[in-house]
């Protein structure tokens, strides 16, 4: 069983994350002085921060794949989805600037 946090309700999971060491100067030092220097502070900086990150992340990547397909499908040119689906190239015929436009 992982120890409980302050403020923590159920298990805890461990996240062994590798970071700069500038990075992580930087986060302890701003861990410790918005948490404090006691026991838990880091961690409490980093679930906030965590947190924070994945809200919002969230928003952009709670749809499926099909959706996202989708989206990707919405903004592409119509120009471009023709020419990509273009009877010519069905038949196996070669789309040239020449056999493209007309006599």
């Amino acid at each position: 069983m992982s120890p409980k946090g302050p403020g923590e309700k159920g298990t805890l999971a461990e996240l062994k994350v590798y970071l700069s060491d500038e990075l992580d100067k930087r986060f302890r030092r701003i861990a410790m002085s918005v948490c404090g220097y006691g026991r838990g502070s880091i961690s409490k900086a980093a679930t906030e921060a965590l947190s924070n990150w994945c809200t919002r992340h969230e928003q952009t990547t709670n749809s499926s794949p099909a959706e996202d397909i989708k989206k990707e499908k919405e903004t592409v040119p119509a120009s471009i989805t023709e020419a990509l689906h273009s009877p010519e190239d069905a038949k196996g015929e070669e789309t040239t600037p020449s056999s493209a436009t007309p006599a």
